[in-house]
């Protein structure tokens, strides 16, 4: 494949030919281990006494799944050649959600989390010196 395709409008807006033999495994493998991971992560999600490490990965379980349906979905309209729904278009979309929702995340992560920790810190040391009621 010449890399030149890449930057034209015609590779992007037709629609590929139907996939056979690696490719046809690949898709479906990808497609399946990414809602597998998000089940997973959506299974670990109940066993994780960490609220702030539920909301990691809680977003983390959507952004997988959505992903693998997604990719599924488009799996299934290139296969029966439907031609608006299996342009390559969709996968550059699919790939510009994720890592969009990714940066998202790793802001989450970075920034609002350690704001969590700290105001929690805080109500912890403020209802320290609270007067306890007396039972």
């Amino acid at each position: 494949m010449n890399i030149l395709h890449l930057f034209s409008w015609s590779y992007w807006f037709l629609r590929p030919s139907p996939a056979s033999g690696f490719a046809y495994v690949f898709f479906l493998l990808v497609a399946a281990a990414c809602i597998i991971l998000g089940m997973v992560f959506k299974l670990v999600i109940f066993s994780n006494a960490h609220d702030l490490g539920k909301r990691v990965l809680f977003r983390i379980s959507n952004l997988m799944i959505i992903d693998g349906v997604v990719l599924f979905f488009w799996f299934i309209f290139r296969q029966e050649q439907i031609v608006f729904f299996s342009m390559r278009l969709w996968l550059l979309v699919l790939v510009g959600i994720t890592i969009w929702r990714t940066i998202v995340s790793t802001k989450f992560i970075k920034k609002r989390i350690p704001e969590l920790l700290q105001e929690r810190e805080r109500k912890n040391n403020f209802y320290n010196y609270l007067p306890q009621s007396k039972n």
